[in-house]
């Protein structure tokens, strides 16, 4: 079970850019929360400028959780995360989607002095192949919060970190010898992917 709680804030709409590495076997997302006007940019604050000067940087959290890396900015929101993972070793399933909420999520978690959390076990990784759709779980979610269009994070009902999930990942590959993806299911997909 996770050690990680989540506070939920305002919604900061962040860009997310998430990576399928096929010869790497790395699903690899990056959130960018820095989306400033260009008043700020040509007038910095004066902290901004002595930050510059004497290179100092904003505190960054990491959690590990098996072969699940997690960063998380000075606020211990979502920073980006790489997953190294075999498609052949994921459990295909069928599981029903659940809408989730547009917000902003910040961690709490044991962290050492240099940032590192081991607050997490490996999650299971889970398939549904219909939607594209990418669990990392380690309980049942009972609420879900969009981070990006195209990420979520589920919690339980006391507010832990239960699930991580990616929609639109398609992988073309048999997935495992138990459950191949049939001609449909990939017919489908390349006809979703044609219109998105």
């Amino acid at each position: 079970m996770s050690q990680v709680y989540v506070h939920v804030a305002e919604y900061a709409n962040p860009n997310a850019n998430v990576l399928w590495d096929e010869d790497g076997h790395s699903i690899i997302c990056k959130l960018d929360y820095e989306v400033q006007s260009a008043h700020q940019e040509l007038n910095p604050d004066l902290s901004q400028v002595i930050d510059e000067q004497f290179n100092i940087r904003s505190q960054e959290y990491v959690i590990n959780a098996g072969m699940l890396s997690m960063l998380f900015d000075s606020e211990k929101r979502i920073k980006a995360f790489d997953f190294y993972t075999n498609p052949k070793q994921w459990a295909v399933c069928s599981i029903p989607f659940v809408e989730a909420v547009p917000r902003t999520l910040r961690i709490d978690a044991f962290f050492d002095k240099n940032g590192q959390s081991e607050s997490m076990s490996e999650p299971a990784t889970l398939y549904e192949p219909q939607r594209g759709t990418l669990y990392l779980s380690w309980a049942e979610a009972s609420t879900w919060y969009a981070l990006a269009p195209s990420l979520a994070f589920g919690v339980t009902n006391d507010n832990r970190l239960a699930q991580i999930r990616l929609d639109g990942l398609y992988i073309e590959q048999e997935l495992t010898d138990q459950n191949p993806v049939g001609l449909w299911a990939k017919l489908r997909r390349r006809f979703i992917q044609s219109r998105g």
